[in-house]
């Protein structure tokens, strides 16, 4: 009789242990949860100045002054990247910024760090100017970059005005021409979202689309002075 309740008691106190020990872990558990999903809201809201930074970075070269972007609504969700929508010429569409805000990825990923660590400014025929940008140069002569495609229309309006304007700066300049080539294909990507053509002077100039609006003359009067100021107004007879 003894020996059964002595078996009894301990049988007892084993089941409460058990009911104990399983409180604890769930009470653990939903501690664990509690404290990561205040620290997933608190760490949900993307910083104000990666959503600036990806409006500079999309209207300043994705979009490449011809048309605007406009912030439509931030997503703060905990997600590896953050969701932006943006309206462009009354279309929406979605965008994701990396968590730290160095990517952005409208339909493939751009690295918005290193193009924009130095501000970007207007200059003459529609070109950005990056200011304080160092310029790209092969054995000591500024490169100047032309992207086309022989079906495009811009494309062949531009190429002879190019053509003819690199040709007065001789060996002061190296020329890299690209039509219908993968070649300089990191420049290409770096400075145009895809559009053709483009065309970027020493790295420091940079334009999507022709120079058709301005006409031929004046565009060879701007390419000619953006060229003059990456030589240093040489030669002497063309940068007067």
């Amino acid at each position: 009789m003894e020996e059964n309740k002595k078996s009894n008691f301990l049988s007892s106190l084993n089941f409460w242990k058990g009911v104990v020990l399983v409180l604890l872990i769930v009470c653990i558990v939903l501690a664990v949860m509690i404290y990561q999903g205040k620290n997933t809201e608190e760490n949900s809201k993307i910083p104000q100045a990666s959503v600036d930074k990806a409006m500079k970075f999309i209207n300043g070269y994705l979009l490449g002054g011809e048309t605007s972007a406009t912030l439509v609504k931030v997503y703060e969700e905990a997600t590896p990247y953050y969701r932006i929508d943006i309206n462009v010429n009354g279309t929406t569409f979605p965008s994701y910024i990396s968590s730290n805000g160095k990517y952005i990825f409208p339909n493939e990923p751009y690295e918005i760090s290193d193009l924009f660590n130095d501000e970007i400014s207007d200059a003459d025929g529609n070109f950005k100017e990056i200011v304080n940008a160092e310029v790209c140069s092969e054995n000591g002569k500024p490169i100047i970059y032309f992207f086309g495609l022989s079906t495009c229309p811009h494309c062949l309006w531009e190429e002879p005005i190019i053509k003819e304007v690199v040709a007065k700066f001789g060996d002061k300049i190296s020329y890299h021409e690209n039509i219908d080539s993968s070649n300089d294909k990191e420049i290409f990507q770096k400075f145009s979202s895809g559009s053709y053509p483009a065309l970027v002077l020493g790295c420091k100039y940079y334009r999507l689309g022709s120079g058709e609006n301005e006409g031929a003359d004046q565009e060879k009067a701007n390419l000619t002075k953006l060229i003059c100021n990456l030589t240093q107004n040489q030669p002497e007879d063309i940068c007067k």
